[in-house]
């Protein structure tokens, strides 16, 4: 199993991983534009999905009941056998954090067993957006269970335990949407995945010279997005965590479909760990 950065760039530095990719957004792109214009042309865009949470102590009992729902979701999806559960606090940034954690919604501390996901200040948390953040933390949260301090501290496992989180978050994302009619849901969930898709397929692409489809770059709204994309492969050294490791666990589902999640979840063995850490294996 490839799990560390450098084995997870060779994998995808192929030319199947990145006719897969390619074919991934192809298939995406239809209905994320037609989302994306009707979501554009609403006058209150995903209904009560899309209204900016009230900062008021009275409704923080929704806020939590939301992060319990996606909890529950998470452990059914991945199979987690068991019912123990991270801390969770839902609150707003501190003038430190605003600075520091600018760009999270949410964080998870393996140190602690602990998910902090916020809401207000620089970031308009719906709903909806809530829902996905905690999905994301929770597989954190069962991630540290199964693999241990470890992984979850390694920067050299980053796009392994990001990819896998991510995934199950635009995954249950768009379970859920369809099971609620959740438009919204479901354009978000879209939107994420091009998001990081289509960085790491023009990087790809371009490192082997595969022929790059720029027509999947399009986007309504935004006539200099594809120069944006090309802006941010050259100064993110050169993809997110979550761009090569979304783009790695695609390449995972076409073949294994959504059961990767739970098997990886469950059949990877701590000494493929320590082998990929380059740490003293456990001979029993």
């Amino acid at each position: 199993m490839r799990i560390n950065s450098s084995e997870i760039k060779n994998f995808l530095s192929t030319p199947e991983s990145v006719k897969t990719i390619e074919d991934c957004i192809s298939e995406i792109y239809p209905e994320y534009i037609q989302l994306s214009q009707n979501i554009y042309l609403s006058d209150n865009p995903g209904g009560k999905n899309h209204k900016r949470i009230p900062e008021r102590t009275q409704l923080y009992e929704r806020l939590y009941s939301i992060a319990e729902e996606a909890r529950l979701e998470v452990y059914k999806f991945l199979g987690a056998e068991t019912q123990e559960r991270p801390s969770l606090e839902i609150r707003r940034k501190n003038l430190i954090e605003t600075f520091t954690n600018w760009g999270y919604l949410g964080i998870y501390d393996p140190a602690d067993k602990h998910i902090t996901i916020f809401i207000g200040s620089y970031l308009l948390l719906n709903e909806t957006r809530l829902l996905r953040t905690a999905i994301h933390e929770f597989s954190h949260f069962l991630q540290h269970m199964h693999w241990g301090d470890s992984v979850m501290t390694s920067e050299s496992l980053n796009e392994f335990t990001e990819g896998h989180a991510v995934g199950v978050e635009n995954i249950l994302s768009l379970i859920l949407a369809e099971k609620n009619g959740n438009q919204y849901l479901r354009y978000e969930a879209l939107r994420d995945e091009l998001r990081l898709l289509r960085p790491a397929y023009l990087y790809f692409s371009e490192k082997i010279n595969h022929p790059t489809k720029y027509s999947l770059f399009y986007e309504p709204q935004d006539q200099f997005y594809l120069d944006k994309c090309y802006e941010d492969i050259s100064t993110t050294y050169p993809l997110t965590p979550y761009q090569e490791g979304r783009a790695y666990f695609k390449v995972l589902e076409k073949t294994e479909g959504f059961s990767v999640y739970k098997r990886v979840l469950k059949d990877l063995e701590v000494n493929d760990i320590m082998v990929s850490l380059n740490l003293p294996q456990n001979n029993g």
